[in-house]
């Protein structure tokens, strides 16, 4: 015996008499009548929450110890309890008064327990739970079956046990308060306390500790402190249903439409794998050269100090096929709505300022010419600027030298700084001719090249997906209703979208479901109206219908909709049943 025998036979309770005071009492507000087929309790009152249960282990019972225990709901679905288990007498039963039965079986046993009820209903069907396990023991000259812990047949051992446990169960109801459950389970734990020589005296043999498993049966009689009337019911005559809640109209709930996405063209798949084709609301004029990074640019190189464009001049044609190849392609999208070049020209470093300037703007003109005889392209496509010399570039490049051209970049850098003007800088590079060399091969022969091009297109907006998101949808958010289902029905874009779009239907739908609610004369004014109530439903059924095309095409706020709308029936009928009730009751 490890301390935790009581864990054996443990399970929560009530006696014969708490039973009884139970049965008889009654819990909530104010009793209401119905005929036996309504339902006038909410949704979210007994079934889901059926209150207290107070229980007793029969299988405890047995062992001759006292037990009770109760649960408390605490979600749908998830409920706390508490068990206590208690035996202070020394015999089995507390009238045994024989003075050969040597056994002793004391004991205090506290077990919390959180379980979980899977199903629809809380109480009913199976459960699974996890409890902790605290027992105080003083046990000897006790058989337990299977041959447990033997020790405590011809020992006595006293002390506490601490542990964890899992079970699974099953409750099924007997009555409208009444129900049974058998539950099974494993605990693991640590027994710590110490050993006596005989059963009621004897000397100490010492302490001990021992880490234990210990099984759980449960055989529970339980009662709830709230009816629940899906249960034991038949036969009982006329039923009588508590309000347990005060009923109230259904609550509206959140309403999901989504914006249709705006038109895609080629260029927006172009602009995704290549960095200098750019959406025209990206468009900035053209004032000067960006830091470089081929990864955002497309360059053009011209032989040194002249500006005509060779297709097969250094790396050119790859470049050019890729500038002509893909204003093809935005030129052929119908969903381009035009397409725009930007165009900088440069030189580098070397010769005069003024010549410079020239050399670049003759760059970018031929550049521009070649793209338009190529495309069709006209001259107002097109932005160009003569950038002249590419001092910022150089700048950048001496910045980012490596290690084995950093002093040559420094002395450099140290100058560019010093002079502002130009060609005065220019001339003190050169004054120290092997630096200039050095420097001019590494940096400077990229530079003689037409600039930077980058490409920009407009994806033309379509019509219909404008005016859905920015008229229909603002009417459907601020509970215009209404006028959100006149918008669609007179464009005709807007009605045949309606049937093939799933988020046009199920915007559709909603508004024509929320119109329903809106004019609900079970709602606005309390009454039920057999005439009103079948126009209400054939509203309902219609956009149901509408929400449910929607949810099959692929609308994922469609299908949160018709939950949503689903609940909201449910929750209204129970109002329904009420209100009719209540007007039978006053014509009586």
């Amino acid at each position: 015996m490890h301390g935790n025998s009581p864990y054996i036979c443990k399970r929560f309770g009530v006696s014969a008499l708490v039973t009884l005071l139970l049965l008889l009492s009654g819990q909530g507000s104010k009793a209401t009548v119905l005929r036996p087929d309504a339902v006038a309790y909410h949704a979210a009152d007994t079934t889901s929450y059926p209150g207290i249960a107070i229980r007793n282990n029969l299988l405890y019972d047995i062992s001759g110890a006292l037990n009770i225990g109760f649960e408390i709901p605490i979600t749908r679905h998830l409920s706390f309890g508490a068990n206590l288990g208690f035996k202070s007498w020394p015999r089995f039963y507390m009238w045994e008064r024989h003075e050969d039965v040597n056994a002793k079986w004391k004991h205090l046993l506290i077990v919390p327990e959180v379980r979980w009820w899977p199903g629809d209903e809380m109480y009913t069907g199976h459960f699974f739970g996890m409890d902790a396990i605290y027992t105080h023991y003083n046990v000897g000259a006790v058989k337990f079956p299977l041959g447990m812990y033997k020790e405590v047949r011809n020992h006595r051992l006293q002390g506490d046990f601490y542990g964890i446990g899992l079970f699974y169960g099953y409750s099924w109801w007997l009555g409208s308060r009444i129900r049974m459950e058998a539950e099974a389970g494993l605990g693991v734990g640590y027994a710590d306390g110490e050993k006596f020589e005989c059963v009621h005296c004897g000397t100490k043999l010492g302490n001990y500790s021992q880490v234990a498993l210990v099984p759980k049966l449960g055989l529970n009689i339980a009662v709830g402190s709230r009816p629940n009337y899906r249960h034991g019911g038949k036969g009982m005559g006329e039923t009588i249903y508590r309000v347990d809640t005060l009923v109230t109209p259904p609550a509206l709930f959140l309403v999901r439409v989504k914006d249709l996405p705006e038109p895609q063209s080629v260029g927006d798949d172009l602009a995704k794998d290549h960095p200098y084709v750019m959406p025209m609301h990206k468009y900035r004029p053209l004032t000067e050269l960006p830091a470089p990074g081929q990864d955002s640019m497309l360059y053009v190189h011209f032989p040194y100090d002249r500006t005509e464009l060779i297709y097969d001049f250094d790396g050119n044609a790859p470049v050019l096929d890729t500038i002509i190849g893909i204003t093809h392609l935005l030129q052929e999208d119908a969903a381009v709505g035009g397409t725009y070049i930007s165009i900088v020209g440069l030189a580098s470093i070397e010769g005069r300022q003024k010549h410079n300037i020239e050399l670049s703007e003759g760059r970018a003109r031929a550049l521009r010419d070649y793209v338009m005889d190529e495309t069709g392209l006209t001259e107002d496509q097109f932005e160009l600027l003569g950038k002249g010399e590419a001092w910022d570039w150089f700048e950048a490049q001496l910045a980012a030298a490596d290690s084995t051209h950093a002093a040559d970049a420094a002395w450099a850098l140290d100058i560019i700084a010093k002079i502002s003007d130009p060609d005065h800088r220019e001339a003190a590079l050169k004054a120290d001719a092997a630096r200039y060399a050095r420097i001019s091969e590494h940096f400077l022969a990229d530079q003689r090249n037409s600039g930077y091009i980058r490409i920009y297109y407009e994806t033309l907006a379509d019509p219909k997906t404008t005016r859905y998101n920015q008229e229909v949808l603002p009417l459907i958010r601020t509970k215009h209703y209404g006028d959100a289902i006149r918008r669609i029905e007179r464009d005709p874009a807007l009605r045949k979208a309606a049937a093939e779009d799933p988020e046009v239907m199920n915007a559709y739908a909603i508004a024509k479901y929320l119109k329903a609610v809106e004019d609900d004369i079970l709602i606005t004014d309390g009454k039920y109206h057999p005439v009103r109530e079948s126009d209400y439903q054939d509203a309902i059924a219609e956009a149901e219908s509408m929400l449910d095309q929607a949810a099959e095409a692929g609308s994922e706020a469609a299908e949160a909709n018709l939950e949503a709308v689903r609940k909201y029936n449910d929750s209204r009928e129970l109002y329904r049943r009420y209100i009719e009730q209540e007007q039978l009751n006053r014509n009586k």
